[in-house]
């Protein structure tokens, strides 16, 4: 799959910052449950688009899915949980935080011939953020999606993992 910005954000330095983080970000993750990135490449000219190149994964965002269902089984919330929590576990490992963790983030792909269940890729690594970087959660840096956000990370405080831990337990309560 290839994701490309958008000719009137290719100007705009903070978009083309957020999209050079995902590449950067998911590229340096390999895991089942991360989405993989291929390649990456920015405009030297105003025609020229800049772009991600992704894996491409048939798969429904759990939004939808809890849309159309409201709710799922313990089974199988925990099931999906447990493949997001894994996908993000890696994440942490190389010292990421996610920043954005919401059911528009995680595709869940129907089981196939290799798997009897579903699984889940965690995708939209654009506002990650190492926590090493000297700006990484800054005060008064605010981002993410309200309802999915920490106390500390609505505040603008400083963030580590946990503040991801927050929001997956946010869409485990949601499932």
């Amino acid at each position: 799959a290839v994701k490309v910005l958008s000719p009137k954000f290719v100007k705009d330095e903070a978009a083309l910052a957020r999209f050079r983080r995902e590449a950067r970000a998911a590229a340096m993750l390999h895991h089942p449950n991360v989405i993989t990135i291929h390649d990456f490449g920015e405009a030297k000219k105003a025609e020229a688009p800049t772009f991600i190149v992704m894996e491409f994964v048939k798969g429904t965002p759990l939004r939808d899915l809890l849309s159309s269902e409201q709710r799922f089984t313990t089974e199988r919330a925990l099931r999906l949980m447990k493949g997001i929590c894994a996908g993000i576990g890696v994440a942490h490992r190389h010292g990421m935080v996610h920043r954005d963790l919401k059911p528009e983030n995680v595709l869940v792909v129907a089981p196939d011939d290799d798997s009897e269940f579903e699984s889940v890729k965690v995708v939209d690594f654009g506002f990650a953020k190492l926590v090493a970087e000297a700006d990484a959660g800054s005060a008064g840096t605010i981002v993410g999606t309200p309802f999915y956000m920490s106390p500390e990370q609505c505040l603008g405080e400083p963030l580590d993992p946990r503040s991801d831990v927050y929001s997956l337990g946010a869409m485990f309560y949601e499932m």
